[in-house]
């Protein structure tokens, strides 16, 4: 349970970091309908992992699977990955 909460918390700042465009002029939320996905998908996963142990683990391992498939493939995605470069161009390696 401890890792769909972190996973979970996670999510949550992963769809906010999203939506954010601060050097757009744009600053707002996702669509509710964004935070309500992530609110079913995670009780769904949090009912299942009450089937028993390896239930439990197995939830845990697709919550952290879904986390990282969105971090990447969804809209903080690229917005990660242009901080990345840039911090990477402000420190070049040697």
């Amino acid at each position: 349970m401890k890792t769909l909460a972190a996973t979970f918390l996670a999510m949550l700042f992963v769809d906010t970091l999203g939506a954010l465009d601060p050097f757009g002029g744009k600053v707002y939320l996702p669509s509710p309908r964004q935070y309500v996905a992530t609110f079913t998908l995670w009780g769904l996963l949090g009912l299942f992992s009450g089937f028993g142990d390896g239930a439990s683990r197995l939830a845990g391992r697709l919550s952290a699977v879904v986390l990282l498939t969105a971090t990447v493939l969804g809209p903080a995605g690229p917005k990660i990955v242009s901080f990345l470069n840039s911090a990477s161009e402000a420190f070049p390696a040697s």
